[in-house]
């Protein structure tokens, strides 16, 4: 007699992390991932308790495949300022390429639910924090090589790279024309 097949919680916490990266957190409902994860209701409030509490796991798994990718990039990347202007094309090119228009799913969670979710608020400080981190690093590399003026605070620069790739992440969602979010890379890294 075969065995059951058993559960991947990875692999359906990566599937839900999906559907609210395409749908967003209010328009999915659990009927929804109840059928996108292949789960009856009951099954998907014992395996993850409720709808928020899987988007929480999603959003973390989402923060976790960023990092890592984001990490690999800068780790790669000698320049810091190359680094940092690379970065910000690949973002570009990754949205202006997406067929579903999608963004990122922390920004997505920022603008629908950080407002008024302090756990979705939580993670998405987390997120940027660590993706802060990186830029700052990456700008304080620059100032180093000279590439970047070594006379501009360094935190103030990150934070600045932060509000420029937000803003990069919302105008490919409402517009992906790669020429213009391009043009606006090249404004940023002017700046530098």
């Amino acid at each position: 007699m075969p065995r059951p097949r058993e559960f991947d919680r990875d692999r359906a916490v990566q599937r839900a992390m999906e559907l609210f990266w395409r749908q967003g957190y209010e328009a999915t409902s659990v009927q929804e991932l109840g059928a996108y994860l292949g789960l009856n209701p009951g099954s998907l409030y014992n395996t993850f308790k409720d709808k928020h509490t899987l988007f929480l796991e999603a959003l973390g798994c989402y923060q976790e495949r960023e990092h890592a990718a984001a990490c690999a990039h800068f780790n790669a990347t000698a320049s810091g300022r190359a680094a940092i202007e690379q970065f910000l094309t690949a973002v570009v090119d990754i949205d202006v390429n997406d067929p579903d228009r999608k963004g990122c799913l922390m920004v997505n969670s920022a603008t629908e639910l950080a407002d008024r979710d302090p756990a979705v608020r939580a993670r998405v400080v987390a997120s940027c924090d660590q993706m802060t981190a990186l830029l700052r690093a990456a700008v304080v590399e620059g100032q180093r090589a000279g590439e970047i003026d070594a006379h501009s605070d360094p935190d103030a620069l990150a934070a600045f790279l932060m509000n420029g790739l937000f803003g990069l992440r919302v105008a490919a969602k409402m517009q992906p024309d790669r020429m213009v979010l391009l043009a606006v890379v090249a404004t940023i890294m002017r700046a530098l």
